[in-house]
């Protein structure tokens, strides 16, 4: 899931505030969060759109398998194990892989 720091996000703790409102304007979750943790920040100059963004890497753990993506105009999503996740990050481009490689790797 993706999005921006709006000026709505502003007040207080402002890079948590914009990841909390993009995940309830891009995900319909009926569970409870129950750890949220802040991974790093990810610079990647390889493409165009990379090299004017700069990613927050969060992650999610609740206690539902229960999520659905709103915006289903603009994405798609569904929940996979790691074994899944594996596998297509090495078939796409951009923030993805280097996630997959720096972080949910070493999870397995």
């Amino acid at each position: 899931m993706g999005g921006h720091i709006n000026e709505i996000d502003e007040m207080g703790e402002f890079i948590e505030n914009a990841v909390l409102r993009e995940w309830s304007e891009e995900v319909k979750f009926k569970g409870n969060i129950l750890n949220k943790k802040f991974v790093g920040i990810l610079n990647d100059d390889s493409r165009p759109v990379e090299k004017v963004h700069l990613g927050i890497i969060y992650h999610f753990e609740g206690d539902s398998p229960d999520i659905i993506v709103r915006e289903k105009d603009k994405m798609e999503g569904e929940l996979v194990d790691l074994d899944k996740i594996r596998g297509l990050a090495q078939e796409i481009q951009g923030w993805p892989p280097i996630v997959w490689r720096d972080y949910l790797a070493e999870l397995l």
